[in-house]
């Protein structure tokens, strides 16, 4: 509760020597060391920071003073890192994910480019080409005029 996970850790490991920890103590060592986990990846992976962050925002109620704020940012940075990769719909969904962890105003306009690219890159292109009136495609014929058939051998 006060930010000093590692600490906390070590007691708790010390603690253990005597006695197993109850089932929030464990509880609350293993959020640390997953939360320590996350946190290890910040500017170095930000798709692994993100990933752990997400663990931690799921099953560590507690532990939501950063840890939403770095899931957040580890969302931003990864779908930046997307959008620079030409995978706007990829960051367009971390853009998304992001701001339902933490409502960043900074990140709306980001957010919005990404959508729009996204939205692009899914339409189609026209690629049926109309066939002249009266035209109409013939199947496909040997050299001597008639129909191929397939012949069985074997």
């Amino acid at each position: 509760e006060q930010g000093l996970l590692e600490e906390g850790i070590y007691d708790m490991s010390r603690a253990e020597r005597f006695a197993p920890l109850d089932r929030d103590a464990g509880n609350w060592r293993s959020w640390a060391e997953l939360y320590l986990q996350a946190d290890s990846f910040m500017g170095l992976n930000w798709a692994k920071a993100a990933q752990y962050f997400a663990e931690v925002f799921a099953v560590a109620p507690y532990l939501r003073g950063d840890a939403y704020v770095k899931y957040a940012t580890a969302l931003q940075e990864y779908g930046e890192q997307l959008l620079a990769a030409d995978d706007p719909c990829g960051a367009e969904e971390q853009f998304e994910i992001s701001l339902s962890a933490w409502l960043n105003p900074t990140l709306f306009p980001t957010a919005t480019e990404a959508w729009r690219q996204c939205e692009d890159s899914q339409r189609q292109p026209a690629t049926d080409t109309p066939t002249p009136e009266g035209s109409a495609p013939t199947p496909t014929e040997t050299p001597t005029g008639t129909p191929e058939t397939p012949t069985g051998g074997g």
